[in-house]
């Protein structure tokens, strides 16, 4: 496993999207690309963490790597992987999770409120087992079809593994012409700790990676399937309460989950120190159905609570997937394993384009849930210098920097972060101004910034956002970064190598005749053609919260003269902007501090710009199949599909409340996507989507 300091992962970033191997190879051998390749396969596919490289980075490696070195590498990279999606039978999001007393309470409240029995409401309790969830299909009682979980949506087609697992029965003594049945794949503690342990980190990624593969091994026949749920019956045979359901599952020959049944009478649920009285309960129950001497003999993370009769659960309210997620919650707390602790090497820092610090720690390498780190999340300088937020006043002041131990959390298979300073550092690891000049604080005194706007790093980075946002191709930052370093330091002077004053280039080193021609028809194919909203953003002054999806807004509402403020004061365009879709208080005055900034800008560039003029796009309605849903992209942009979305009736949504979730690489749920499928909202790939439209 290849790690990567920030500034590598920049330089990979940076050379490889430009094809520029040769610089790539004077830092690497071919063998270190090819683990780096590798790492961020795995971390792209798994979710662990945020892969080191874009999609086009990495591509142009892979490619490198087939045509240079190993022309099997793609083959290697998917050897241990089956990767056709599938739509699942039944939709599998996940589960919302209670966190205090006060959401147990009210999910009772709810319960009680949704029953035609309003004295009492019966909850079911099953151990949550932290497995690869799994759906088998049995027709007429012979298994036909089994997927693992992908995401909430869609899966992966692991019948002909699952077809060898000695606690998948084939054939099941029931007559039903469908029933899809939902649980985990696991692997005992016992069986794993005495036969693989030492060959794979944990019993969970064992059977992962098992069921990925194409053919079935014996392995297998260690795995265990424990069936939760009959989640579609062609009759309603299992549609009075849970409990029935674990039953007949137990009495077919399927492993259950361990559970227990509680009543909880109206005045119970009201008693707030009888649900304290509960909630401490669930706590003391997970310790004994993990502990070593009395527990189960599998991984378990916690309890499922539901409520076991299914007709009040459906009155609860059914989301767009069609689960009853309103009568079902999750309860966990963060164990041992889930945590670990650290030393701190030191903070790496760096510059962002807005000015301020951005940093991670740098750990000596630790393993956490079967995964070993050497970085973690630290929030912000003051984290650093104090140990603690900054609302936290109540706690010590416990320095972040070299010598210190932390302890580290990892949650949703992400990059950990730093939850608890054990033994502070003896001062805080924060930028020093003999590496990066004057620095300061911000006004909130969180961040720490740069204090001279003129900083190298800070210019270097807003000509990179210029170009890249108006997606200048042939013209990489390697490129810019020697203009830079040849005094090409502002926009407007790379601009004005557009005015044919490109032998000005003359005597850099590399930069012979065909390279300066190459920047400089680059640069003026970049500065043509513009789209309005893509040279808004690359100009950067409306403030961090007015990105590319507000500028569009404000572009579309109003066109070519979207930005014909001259003469407006501050309020007036505050109150203009307002009225605009996603545009509140702090957007539309923020908007409105930036206007004079564009407009000095286009004052002073427009001899180099030559804007797109703005065509009023008129859609036809295609069809209502999409009527009231709101379609938000993760991972990819689509004019194309975004023109679909609105043909069919729907409409582009924001990360508070779209109803549909379309992603690049739907492998990866951040904690914005699993925040929108937890309330409800469909997550699905970008091709399967595309082919529901058609």
């Amino acid at each position: 496993m290849q790690n990567l300091t920030l500034d590598q992962q920049e330089f990979l970033n940076f050379n490889l999207k430009t094809r520029n191997f040769h610089a790539c190879l004077a830092q690497f051998t071919i063998a270190d690309l090819s683990d780096v390749a590798a790492t961020n396969y795995h971390y792209d596919r798994s979710g662990v963490q945020e892969p080191y490289l874009d999609d086009d980075a990495f591509d142009n490696l892979v490619k490198y790597i087939i045509d240079n070195s190993n022309p099997d590498f793609q083959r290697v990279l998917e050897s241990h992987t089956y990767n056709e999606n599938f739509r699942l039978p039944v939709p599998m999001p996940g589960i919302s999770q209670m966190y205090t007393i006060e959401d147990f309470q009210s999910w009772l409240r709810l319960a009680l409120n949704s029953s035609h029995n309003a004295s009492h409401i019966v909850a079911l309790k099953t151990a949550k087992h932290d497995g690869i969830s799994v759906e088998l299909v049995y027709e007429s009682g012979t298994l036909k079809k089994a997927y693992s979980k992908y995401n909430g949506f869609e899966g992966k087609d692991i019948y002909r593994v699952a077809k060898d697992c000695l606690s998948i029965p084939t054939t099941i003594a029931n007559a039903n012409a469908r029933l899809v049945i939902r649980g985990e794949l696991e692997m005992r503690k016992s069986v794993f700790s005495a036969k693989y342990h030492g060959e794979w980190k944990n019993a969970r990624n064992m059977v992962a990676g098992l069921f990925r593969r194409k053919e079935s091994s014996e392995e297998v026949r260690d795995v265990d399937f424990i069936a939760y749920e009959i989640c579609e019956s062609a009759d309603d045979e299992f549609e009075t309460c849970r409990s029935h359901q674990l039953n007949y599952l137990a009495s077919v020959g399927f492993e259950i989950p361990y559970y227990e049944i509680y009543e909880y009478p109206a005045h119970k649920i009201e008693d707030w120190d009888a649900m304290a009285a509960d909630w401490d309960h669930l706590e003391e129950t997970i310790s004994i159905i993990r502990s070593e001497d009395d527990g189960l003999d599998y991984a378990v993370d916690g309890w499922v609570l539901e409520i076991d009769n299914l007709s009040t659960a459906s009155e609860m309210g059914l989301e767009s997937d069609g689960l009853y997620r309103q009568s079902r919650r999750k309860f966990k707390i963060n164990f041992a394993e889930d945590s670990v602790v650290a030393n701190v090497l030191g903070i790496e820092w760096r510059l962002h384009k807005d000015g301020d610090f951005r940093g991670r720690a740098v750990l000596e390498p630790v393993e956490i849930c079967g995964v070993t780190v050497t970085h973690a999340s630290i929030f912000n300088a003051y984290y650093v210098k104090h140990g603690r937020l900054k609302i936290e006043t109540h706690k010590p002041d416990h320095p972040i920097g070299k010598g210190a131990v932390v302890r580290l959390i990892r949650s949703g298979d992400v990059i950990p972060h730093v939850m608890e300073i054990l033994t502070p550092a003896a001062e805080p690891d924060l930028p020093k101004e003999s590496e990066w000049g004057p620095i300061g604080w911000d006004d909130n005194e969180v961040h720490m910034i740069t204090l001279d706007p003129d900083h190298p790093a800070v210019k270097f980075r807003k000509i990179v956002r210029f170009f890249s946002c108006l997606g200048t191709e042939n013209f990489g930052i390697p490129t810019m970064y020697t203009l830079f370093e040849n005094g090409w330091n502002t926009i407007d002077g790379i601009l004005d190598l557009t005015l044919n004053n490109i032998d000005k280039l003359n005597g850099i080193e590399g930069f012979g005749e065909i390279k300066r021609r190459n920047i400089h028809e680059a640069v003026k194919a970049a500065v043509s053609d513009i789209y309005y909203p893509n040279l808004m953003a690359g100009i950067d002054c409306f403030g961090k919260a007015v990105g590319i999806g507000r500028l569009e807004i404000v572009f579309n509402s109003w066109g070519d003269e979207c930005m014909a403020w001259e003469g407006y004061s501050e309020d007036e365009i505050y109150e203009n902007v307002k009225t605009l879709a996603l545009f509140g208080d702090l957007t539309s005055r923020s908007f409105a501090k930036g206007v004079p900034l564009f407009l000095d800008f286009m004052k002073s560039h427009s001899k180099y710009l030559t804007l797109r003029p703005y065509i009023q796009q008129e859609i036809a309605a295609v069809s209502t199949k999409l009527e009231g849903a709101k379609v938000v992209f993760t991972g990819f942009r689509d004019d194309e599909l975004e023109v679909a979305i609105k043909e069919h009736g729907g409409e582009i949504g924001t990360w508070t409340n779209s109803t549909i979730v379309v992603a690049k690489d739907t492998s990866i749920i951040r904690p914005k996507i699993q925040k929108l499928i937890d309330k409800g909202a469909r997550f699905v790939s970008r091709d399967v989507f595309k082919e529901e439209l058609r």
